[in-house]
């Protein structure tokens, strides 16, 4: 969570590992394929995540600044056993999809 200091609204904020993000593009080598700031800017959709903006941080990370959304992740909850997805599982992860 942060503060866009232009607009003064409330986003996510997200910092990609460099680690993982460079074991991610080596099994791509040569593909020339978008990052995940370039896709991320694509989808638009009810059911994900805007993505606002990417780039590189002052220390060449990359970053994406995100719809900011209240509350855990589909994934921890399933993890936790949420009850308030008794039933609902399947649903909650074809919608995902």
């Amino acid at each position: 969570m942060a503060r866009d200091l232009r607009t003064n609204a409330i986003v996510g904020l997200k910092i990609l590992n460099p680690k993982k993000r460079a074991e991610f593009n080596a099994r791509f080598r040569g593909l020339h394929k978008p990052s995940e700031g370039e896709i991320s800017l694509l989808l638009k959709h009810p059911n994900i995540v805007e993505t606002f903006e990417y780039g590189l941080t002052t220390e060449d990370e990359l970053y994406l600044v995100m719809e900011f959304l209240e509350g855990a992740t589909l994934f921890s909850a399933l993890v936790a056993r949420d009850p308030h997805l008794e039933g609902r599982r399947v649903k909650f992860i074809r919608e995902a999809a």
